[in-house]
């Protein structure tokens, strides 16, 4: 700087001036998962500088991070966007701060309706339907994830005829998935109950009359013991027979009071409603009357 006096006097002094730099502060954000349950995130300090060092100083939901350079397994309690801040400090006392966010979905809930989830083998057509939900502004994605223990798979919002080709006890899995990718399971599990077997087999099915016996055997009408069956009988000429009990090659015998072609019903029901019915046909012949007639009773030799 020079002043100079009305009358030209003069004088001079010099100063320096230094301009330190400021941080050119900048966050990188890796997203681990974003859904609620297992969210995580890193938070990465990519901010740079033309000369000097600096500092640096993260504010996450209220928690503040000294000279962490990295933050990482970050995770947060609720869903929403959560603010990040990044202050720097260089060691001339240079500032400079950034804000960024992140957002943290809530998961969807996986619901699943059966209307019928106990049938029998020999008709099981289970009818399952997706009811899954998505909460605030997320959306699900257009197809359902269905898993069965039987190894099939299907993607339709109604499953309108599953089926099973044993009976037993079989887990089904509804995956319901949002658009962000966040995921919610649930499983119910299917019984499909054993049928029982009507197979009768007549021991001759066709007989005369005098004598007729017929003897109809079942063939392992039933295998669990632990479940009750009922057996009903109709011989076709307007009696039946009931039973409670079932042993492997049981005999149930008949015996007809005329002549004539019968139809012979068997109808095996289980306690859980399973049923199988078989007929078979047996014929009672006319048994032929002996008789002659001689033109006289004695005669010489």
């Amino acid at each position: 700087m020079i002043t100079e006096t009305k009358f030209g006097c003069r004088d001079t002094v010099d100063s320096m001036i230094v301009v330190y730099p400021r941080t050119e502060t900048a966050i990188g954000i890796k997203v681990v998962d974003l859904c609620l349950n297992q969210n995580e995130f890193d938070f990465y300090d990519n901010s740079l500088i033309d000369f000097g060092s600096f500092n640096d100083q993260w504010l996450i939901d209220g928690q503040t991070y000294d000279d962490k350079g990295a933050l990482t397994n970050i995770n947060f309690k609720d869903t929403g966007y959560h603010m990040v801040r990044l202050t720097t400090k260089t060691d001339y006392g240079c500032t400079d701060t950034i804000f960024d966010s992140v957002y943290v979905a809530m998961e969807p809930k996986a619901i699943l309706v059966v209307t019928d989830s106990n049938q029998c083998l020999g008709y099981n057509e289970f009818t399952l339907e997706c009811q899954s939900v998505a909460f605030g502004t997320n959306s699900l994605t257009s197809r359902s994830n269905w898993k069965f223990e039987d190894g099939t798979t299907a993607y339709a919002k109604i499953v309108p005829g599953k089926s099973f080709s044993a009976s037993g006890k079989f887990w089904t899995r509804l995956i319901a998935e949002t658009t962000l990718g966040c995921l919610d399971s649930t499983e119910v599990t299917l019984e499909v109950f054993e049928d029982p077997d009507a197979t009768i087999t007549p021991d001759n099915a066709v007989q005369c009359f005098t004598g007729n016996s017929f003897d109809f055997t079942t063939k392992n009408v039933w295998t669990n013991t632990s479940i009750g069956i009922n057996q009903d009988w109709d011989f076709g000429d307007g009696t039946n027979k009931k039973s409670v009990a079932s042993q492997p090659d049981e005999v149930f015998n008949k015996t007809y009071a005329s002549a004539g072609s019968y139809l012979v019903t068997h109808i095996v029901t289980s306690a859980q409603g399973c049923a199988d019915t078989a007929t078979t046909n047996v014929d009672v012949v006319s048994s032929p009357a002996a008789d002659f007639t001689m033109n006289k009773d004695t005669a010489c030799f």
